[in-house]
């Protein structure tokens, strides 16, 4: 048998053809690849939640066995997860007495966005939550692992810096200020 020799375009058509195969199956394997990984997810939730969830409830409880004690004022309640009904309207911990109210937003790990997310709060919550229109509002961000530039912008801004220290939380409240 000999060889025959192809065309230009024969080789073209072919190599081309090639190529929409190799799509196909490239397709094919990322649409069984979505869905391994959707059904992962169900099944076990993202990693960013579940860290998400962690620490929340880690600092929650840290202040409910803390007495509900914060910057030396004591709360009669702790709400996690309190939701309103406008947009940025879910506080992670929100402590209340009658003439106070903490809402401290929990991070695994603190970025420069959290710190304007927490400085948002104060006025949606008012929003949300007019029955405390006249309680003073104070702001905290708590995380596991915070930069020093994080920490520098919490403080410009009067927000407590709340960080996990070993099995118990450090909290930082001496720039801390009223919204």
């Amino acid at each position: 048998m000999e060889n025959k020799k192809l065309t230009i375009e024969e080789e073209m058509r072919l190599f081309m053809e090639g190529l929409k195969q190799s799509e196909a199956e490239r397709k094919k394997s990322e649409a069984a690849f979505n869905r391994r990984m959707e059904n992962i997810e169900k099944k076990y939730g993202s990693i960013t939640n579940n860290q998400g969830m962690i620490t929340e409830y880690f600092f929650a409880n840290a202040f409910i066995d803390g007495k509900k004690n914060f910057f030396g004022e004591e709360f009669d309640e702790i709400i996690c997860n309190m939701v309103g009904d406008v947009t940025d309207s879910e506080y992670d911990v929100v402590m209340i007495n009658g003439k106070s109210v903490c809402i401290i937003e929990c991070k695994y790990k603190a970025y420069e966005k959290d710190v304007r997310r927490v400085l948002n709060k104060p006025k949606s919550f008012r929003i949300n939550f007019p029955e405390y229109e006249n309680h003073k509002i104070f702001l905290g961000l708590a995380s596991k692992a915070f930069y020093p530039e994080i920490i520098d912008e919490c403080e410009k801004n009067g927000i407590a810096v709340i960080k996990e220290s070993g099995d118990n939380v450090s909290i930082n409240y001496k720039h801390l200020k009223e919204y």
